[in-house]
């Protein structure tokens, strides 16, 4: 994946501070028309959900999302899509269509049944959402014992993360 420019800009200045959404896929919706993608993972467990339902919550997600990027990418001459997910793997309105298009456009271009293709995406969101909230609450998969040789102190500051190399 990679990030790009949503708004447009002036000068370097602006270009540098702009705004961007997280995936640029050409040709998705329309052919020869970039849509932009910009995801968010929401934790409805948390007090701001708790006297929304699970549906509202990410509704509530998405209108921000489009509110945010829309105009600047209907100015460019973009679509733009919010991709809005729940922890627990509960996918917005905007996110299920998303997938659903893929599924569609993968089934054709792999000439494989439709349902299977979905199956598959479906899978492999559930396990990307599963690394992703398990690296937000865990933290990185390296132990810090094996950290010795990223980063090295001055003045003696994180010896005890230090390994001996002798």
């Amino acid at each position: 994946m990679y990030k790009t420019h949503v708004l447009s800009a002036s000068s370097s200045s602006d270009f540098l501070n702009a705004d961007r959404g997280d995936i640029l896929i050409r040709g998705f919706w329309k052919g020869s028309t970039d849509t932009i993608i910009d995801v968010r993972v929401a934790n409805l467990d948390s007090k701001s959900y708790n006297n929304l339902p699970p549906k509202k919550a990410l509704e509530r997600q998405e209108k921000e999302k489009k509110k945010k990027y829309c105009k600047p990418c209907e100015s460019q001459r973009r679509h733009f899509t919010p991709f809005a997910v729940s922890t627990d793997g509960m996918f917005g309105f905007e996110a299920r269509a998303f997938l659903k298009w893929l599924a569609k456009l993968l089934a054709e271009e792999r000439e494989k049944p439709y349902p299977t293709v979905r199956g598959f995406i479906n899978a492999r969101m559930s396990i990307a959402l599963v690394r992703a909230t398990n690296r937000c609450i865990r933290g990185s998969r390296i132990p810090a014992s094996n950290m010795s040789n990223r980063f090295r102190w001055e003045g003696g500051a994180g010896l005890g993360l230090l390994k001996s190399d002798t």
